[in-house]
């Protein structure tokens, strides 16, 4: 194994190591391995704080249905953070791309105007 899997692998040991044990065992729980590896990326993108918070939930619950529900409304949350931020993004770019082209557009009149 080279060093640079060898990181990766310690990378993804200590992120797994971090979430919790209730978080793990939750995700552990979760047959399709897609939807598994989906939440351990999702999880991954928390912060320390609400991966402690998440993992607190999911201890208080009574069963494995409760936990996933709980697992998974976090993961929505995330995605729903993510497409806001985008969107912000994007309407950031076209105000500025538009506010472009209306100071091009007084520049050509401005121009027009001295060279007539």
């Amino acid at each position: 194994m080279n060093d640079r899997h060898y990181i990766g692998f310690v990378q993804v040991a200590a992120a797994v190591v971090s979430i919790g044990a209730g978080i793990a065992q939750t995700i552990a729980g979760v047959k399709d391995a897609k939807k598994r590896r989906e939440f351990e990326q999702s999880i991954a993108m928390l912060t320390l704080q609400q991966q402690e918070q998440l993992n607190a939930k999911i201890l208080n619950a009574k069963t494995q249905n409760e936990r996933l529900s709980i697992l998974t409304n976090a993961v929505v949350q995330l995605r729903i953070g993510k497409e806001e931020q985008a969107n912000k993004k994007e309407l950031t770019t076209a105000l500025v791309i538009i506010g472009g082209g209306i100071v091009l557009i007084g520049i050509l009149f401005a121009v027009k105007k001295i060279i007539r």
